[in-house]
């Protein structure tokens, strides 16, 4: 299998993990990989076909062989380190993450994957300054920025969380997560007007998300108003509505 071979059959098995036939993928890319042991685009493509069905631990374990298969792949290397920290192992994501950093410092990827581990660990100010190095490499890089703004957030600097996720609802408007994000941020500097304004970009991108929905009824200036948002929610979550119209009236 020779050049062209590899690039149709990375095409042909992103194709298929598109079109939902996970085990398709994966056969193309381990082809692709008997011949390639080294290819990041497959190994990553793999994880994330395997991701992308539920099978997270399977992706993680063709992670761990990819990052040692190809160690100059920055872009798995992050990866990697995302995927154990969403499956609980984040004092191995820290470790990777500070291996990966040695290899890679000035890969947007692994910054971005860092600053995580450190936000989780509640040490925003390395976190911020992980952020901000990859952004000094790529200042419109919105992965880095809503790292940045996360990490504000949480640190309740809620004034310089909601400056960074207006930038990027600039950059990218039919950002969901940014929207309803900066909505939370404006809620709690107690921006009512501006936090419903956020609320309702965020419902005009997902009209059915609880979350956006219960948000936006719970800065409702009347039960009336705030029933137009929970009747929705009732159709998704009678649960969550019933305990969001009890909070509004207590």
């Amino acid at each position: 299998m020779h050049g062209d071979e590899i690039a149709r059959a990375l095409a042909d098995a992103g194709a298929c993990a598109s079109g939902g036939d996970v085990d398709g993928a994966v056969t193309l890319y381990d082809r692709v990989l008997v011949h390639a042991p080294r290819n990041g685009d497959a190994w990553r493509g793999k994880a994330l076909a395997l991701a992308s069905a539920g099978r997270y631990a399977e992706s993680l374990v063709v992670l761990a062989h990819g990052v040692k298969a190809a160690p100059d792949d920055d872009r798995m290397a992050g990866l990697y380190i995302t995927n154990l920290r969403e499956m609980g192992r984040k004092d191995d994501a820290y470790a990777e993450a500070e291996s990966a950093l040695k290899r890679a410092p000035r890969s947007i990827w692994v910054l971005k994957a860092a600053g995580d581990t450190h936000r989780d660990r509640g040490d925003f100010r390395e976190a911020q300054r992980l952020y901000e190095r990859g952004l000094s490499i790529n200042p419109h890089d919105t992965m880095l920025m809503n790292g940045k703004a996360t990490a504000l957030f949480l640190d309740k600097d809620y004034a310089a969380a909601a400056a960074v996720y207006d930038r990027i609802t600039e950059l990218r408007p039919d950002d969901f997560n940014a929207w309803l994000n900066l909505a939370y941020t404006q809620e709690n500097l107690g921006y009512k007007d501006a936090a419903r304004a956020a609320y309702v970009q965020a419902l005009s991108i997902r009209p059915d998300n609880a979350d956006a929905l219960e948000g936006r009824a719970s800065i409702s200036g009347t039960l009336a108003e705030a029933n137009i948002y929970l009747t929705r929610l009732d159709a998704i979550d009678p649960d969550r509505a019933a305990a969001a119209r009890a909070r509004f009236r207590s």
